[in-house]
C-alpha cells in the first residue's frame, strides 16, 4: 500500500503497528522510508540497491531484486511466530548531520574549483 501526505505522528503509528515493512526498491536516492521504519521498530525487508545498505546496515532483511520466490520466503519467515527480530540498531542519521555533510562537500568542491582556476590562471601568465 502506498500512502501520500501522512502526518508524522500517524506515519510513526503506522510503522509501529505494521507486521513488517516491505520496500522492494530498484533504486533509491537515500532510502528514508527504510530508516523511518527501523527507528519505529518495524521489521524491514528490502533490496541492496543504491544507498539502502548504507541506511539499513545489518538491521534489515535483504532480498535480491528479481527473485520473487526469495521475497515470499523472507516474508513468510518474518511473519512466522518463530521469527527473531534483528537486534542491530539502524545507523544514526540526522538532518543536522546530513546538512553538515552537504556543506562540507560543497566547501570541498569550491576549494577544488578555485585551486584548478588558480592553476589555469598561473599557467597562462
Amino acid at each position: 500500500m502506498r500512502l501520500y501526505e501522512v502526518a508524522k505522528p500517524d506515519l510513526v503509528a503506522l510503522y509501529q503497528g505494521c507486521a513488517l515493512f516491505l520496500f522492494p526498491s530498484r533504486y533509491e536516492g537515500f532510502g528514508l522510508p527504510v530508516l523511518e521504519a527501523l527507528h519505529a521498530g518495524a521489521p524491514v525487508i528490502t533490496t541492496r540497491e543504491a544507498s539502502i545498505p548504507e541506511v539499513g546496515g545489518n538491521a534489515v532483511n535483504y532480498v535480491p531484486v528479481d527473485e520473487p520466490e526469495t521475497l515470499v520466503e523472507t516474508i513468510r519467515n518474518v511473519l512466522s511466530p518463530h521469527y527473531e527480530k534483528i537486534s542491530f540498531p539502524p545507523p544514526e542519521f540526522s538532518w543536522e548531520q546530513t546538512a553538515q555533510a552537504t556543506i562540507d562537500a560543497l566547501e570541498e568542491a569550491v576549494v577544488a574549483l578555485s585551486t584548478d582556476s588558480d592553476e589555469i590562471t598561473t599557467s597562462q601568465t
